[in-house]
């Protein structure tokens, strides 16, 4: 199993000299890949003949490093590492772009954060709490929230727009499959529904509710504003660059929030439930159709079932993904008969069978629940159904 850790960090003038210059090798390495392959796919005469052309889509082109380095770097091993990583990005953006028929995009300085990545071996060394030392730049402060465990294998470090600094560090550990076994031979497993909306984030089964806190909808009129600032500036000045600098802080800032709720959130329920079932959502599609697209944006459904599924891998947990296309706000969870005449609207309804009164989203939530009960008796076939517990709300 691989992990990362994301730091802060915070280096000085002449490191951060030092890093901008690695930000540009790896930015002008991946650039002129991107030229290359333009001028290949057009057979342009200026292409240079001395240049192999490039391999076949989703091939390695490591050995275009050495014409990517000059010949003063050419031996400096950090250096090549940093190429060699902009060269597997770029196979990896060609073969996407090729795949889905979108054209690659040049690196800018002001419109992307810039990276470099190298190997870590013999490159890291942890002193104290919040320092560490590289051989790159040397003594490095940090903030280290938490201990890394496993072997670190590669360093990544990133500038925003914004001009933080951040190093990720990529770590193997023990695989987790043998606590998954130890979860399902577990003599008691909870198991939850939750289901997803718009007033309230996430809805689960036992009724409990957590308010959607609409990070982008509370900072949309400040945001606004900072856009109409920044339109007005002269383009190539500096008040330009100045409101361009506030407005990416506001952004990270929203950014930083709603994954911050999102962390908190996933974890929370990866700890608390053995078996949680959630629905796959279409959300392009919703967000093409539906007069709701910003709000659904702002939710970041599709990050926190992300967020659930690795962490359900850390902590031996299981996440059931039910087909999209289940009644589940429609269908009553007593007598399983089906409310066509529901709008959205429609907070509460009642069923005209057994006239149970419903709250839709704790009905869905119940819904999902038995459908991913289903599921899950269906793929354990050994599992004792017995030491199911499933989280119900007296309302239903």
């Amino acid at each position: 199993m691989y992990l990362t850790y994301r730091f802060r960090i915070y280096p000085n003038e002449s490191q951060s000299a030092l890093l901008d210059n690695k930000f540009l090798l790896a930015q002008t390495a991946y650039n002129q890949l991107v030229a290359w392959h333009y001028a290949s796919l057009q057979k342009d005469k200026s292409y240079d003949s001395q240049i192999q052309a490039l391999p076949p889509v989703g091939c390695s082109c490591d050995h275009l490093a050495d014409q990517l380095l000059t010949e003063t770097n050419r031996y400096n091993l950090t250096d090549r590492s940093i190429v060699i990583s902009a060269i597997r990005y770029f196979v990896r953006n060609r073969k996407k772009a090729v795949e889905t028929q979108i054209r690659l995009h040049y690196k800018s300085v002001n419109k992307s954060k810039q990276i470099c990545s190298f190997n870590a071996k013999g490159q890291l060394n942890q002193i104290g709490d919040n320092c560490l030392h590289i051989v790159l730049l040397g003594d490095l402060k940090t903030s280290m929230t938490r201990k890394v465990l496993g072997r670190i294998i590669n360093i990544t470090i990133s500038k925003t727009i914004t001009g933080r600094y951040y190093i990720c560090l990529l770590a193997k550990k023990v695989d987790s499959k043998k606590t998954l076994l130890k979860t399902m031979q577990k003599k008691s497993l909870k198991i939850v529904g939750v289901d997803m909306g718009i007033s309230h984030f996430i809805i689960l089964s036992d009724g409990t509710k957590y308010e959607n806190p609409r990070f982008m909808g509370n900072r949309l009129k400040k945001l606004q504003q900072s856009h109409r600032h920044f339109s007005r500036k002269e383009k190539n000045s500096k008040n330009r660059d100045k409101a361009r600098i506030s407005l990416a802080c506001q952004y990270e800032h929203v950014y930083n929030q709603r994954n911050g709720f999102l962390q908190r959130l996933s974890t929370e329920l990866i700890k608390e439930y053995d078996i949680i079932a959630v629905e796959s959502l279409d959300i392009k599609h919703m967000m093409h159709q539906s007069p709701l697209a910003r709000k659904i944006a702002d939710a970041a459904w599709r990050q926190f079932i992300l967020m659930l599924q690795y962490k359900a891998e850390w902590y031996g947990k299981i996440l059931i993904q039910i087909p999209r296309y289940l009644p589940s706000t429609k269908k009553c969870c007593r007598c399983q008969t089906i409310n066509n005449n529901l709008t959205l609207n429609d907070r509460t309804w009642v069923c005209t069978k057994c006239n149970t009164s419903h709250d839709r989203d704790i009905n869905a939530a119940i819904n999902i629940l038995v459908a991913g009960t289903r599921q899950i008796i269906k793929k354990w076939p050994t599992l004792d159904q017995a030491a199911l517990k499933p989280s119900l709300s007296d309302k239903r």
